[in-house]
């Protein structure tokens, strides 16, 4: 028979048998005379952990959490233990500082010294009490200062969310899809809402919607979370919507998928259907942003690439593929020719594949003359009428535009036509977003739009209402 279940007239071997009957995650070593012990920080709470930048000494991560790192209690039994001499012990603990620690163990010392008796369960009681009745005044304000530590802030993380997941998947919940109790080690839940589903349901539910293609319904199946997931894709659609003027928050909210690709893959089990959500969800997102942001996204014109590129400034021609790395002219499509070279279509001079040349001399031309026939068999007569006669009314248009005085402006990003009927020389392109100003075209900054019309070197200084309906 082992110690452990084993009658023996040893005093301390039987405090030893009684500790682990009491505390069953005691770790014992009878023959040493020795153990230790977990003892866990309870928080009602949640606690706040924080780490800061060594240069600027300025909080740059704060984390919520509930399960800290426990103390460890571990001792061992002198041969002259209990009565003359007490049990050699240690209280260690990444959660408490130094001090508190110190006084702790102070305290577990005087014990002894008070009874001169067995104490080592008395000692673990009077750690649980100090840590369930004190703890605000261990943790101040409940707050852990890692300072510029980085790596005990991501230890007190990384314990939280192992005990988070220790106890979640200990717990019995109610699968709202299949009606059942399971044990939470086969369920998931979803950290935006926390409703908890099992993963059988969930995996025959978010199959059956990739397989279908219907990817924008892969979210927490809870009726709440659907109809929110509707509403808010209505409102990300809306041309007004708060988002649709800031591409960065636009742009963070579209592209981070309602469950994340981890979660994701172990519901599914599959790394196929996992690669198949990617692919559709990323193609779905960018037809959602081509909609709303058409020069922000721009496809790579290499052959054999077809990497989506985002274009974070609109105004610069210059795009980099991040795939293949080949640099090009988003104006043009061809490789990068340099700031100061014009595109090669604007040099070869074309309008709708037809030599700008060649439009100037038929409308030039009488309807009689043998160059314009010339030129109907060359290009197609009725395919020429249709081009000079559109070329036509898009040079009328550029005069009119260019006298200034029509109120009509091109978007300098995308080129669209916008006339400023109320409001301020701020404009806002309506397809592409771009800021500019309505009075002399150029680009706005858009954290500081309003910063144009406030520089004194600006020709537009303290114009920021000028010729606006109603003001002098």
């Amino acid at each position: 028979m082992t110690p452990i279940d084993a009658f023996s007239e040893d005093e301390n071997i039987q405090e030893l048998q009684s500790l682990v009957a009491i505390y069953p995650s005691t770790k014992i070593d009878f023959g040493q005379k020795s153990g230790s012990l977990e003892i866990p920080i309870q928080c009602d709470d949640e606690v706040q952990v924080q780490v800061k930048v060594l240069a600027s000494n300025q909080t740059v991560r704060t984390a919520e959490v509930k399960h800290l790192p426990a103390v460890i209690f571990s001792f061992s039994l002198p041969e002259t233990y209990p009565h003359e001499s007490p049990p050699k012990f240690s209280v260690t603990c990444s959660t408490l500082s130094s001090d508190i620690l110190q006084m702790l163990s102070t305290e577990l010392y005087n014990l002894w010294e008070m009874y001169h008796d067995q104490v080592i369960y008395s000692m673990i009681d009077l750690l649980n009490s100090k840590l369930d009745s004190q703890l605000d005044i261990m943790i101040p304000e409940l707050k852990i200062d890692c300072g510029t530590d980085e790596q005990r802030y991501h230890e007190f993380e990384e314990y939280n969310r192992l005990k988070s997941m220790d106890v979640f998947n200990s717990n019995t919940y109610l699968c709202q899809i299949c009606q059942n109790d399971i044990k939470g080690i086969n369920c998931s839940r979803f950290d935006d809402c926390n409703h908890i589903f099992c993963n059988a349901c969930l995996e025959d539910f978010f199959k059956s919607l990739i397989l279908e293609g219907a990817i924008e319904k892969v979210h927490c199946p809870d009726f709440r979370c659907t109809s929110k997931s509707v509403k808010d894709r209505d409102q990300l659609l809306r041309l007004d919507s708060p988002f649709s003027s800031n591409f960065e928050i636009f742009k963070n909210k579209v592209l981070k998928p309602p469950i994340s690709i981890e979660q994701l893959s172990r519901i599914l089990n599959s790394d196929a259907l996992t690669s198949r959500y990617q692919e559709l969800f990323t193609k779905h997102q960018y037809d959602v942003i081509t909609k709303l942001f058409p020069k922000r996204l721009i496809q790579c014109p290499r052959t054999g690439c077809s990497e989506q590129i985002f274009r974070e400034n609109v105004s610069d021609p210059l795009v980099r593929c991040k795939r293949c790395k080949y640099a090009f002219c988003s104006d043009c499509q061809h490789s990068w020719h340099g700031s100061y070279k014009s595109c090669s279509s604007k040099v070869v001079g074309k309008y709708a594949g037809i030599p700008v040349e060649a439009l100037d001399q038929w409308l030039e031309m009488s309807d009689d003359s043998i160059g314009k026939r010339k030129l109907g068999y060359q290009y197609g007569r009725a395919l020429m009428k249709k081009t000079a006669d559109e070329y036509l009314m898009d040079r009328l248009l550029d005069d009119m535009i260019n006298d200034g005085s029509s109120g009509l402006h091109r978007c300098p990003t995308c080129g669209l036509i916008i006339e400023r009927l109320d409001g301020c020389n701020k404009m806002c392109c309506s397809s592409c977003r771009t800021f500019f100003c309505n009075l002399c075209g150029c680009y706005l900054d858009h954290g500081d739009p309003y910063g144009h019309f406030r520089d004194p070197r600006s020709s537009c200084y303290r114009k920021l209402f000028e010729g606006m309906p109603g003001v002098d």
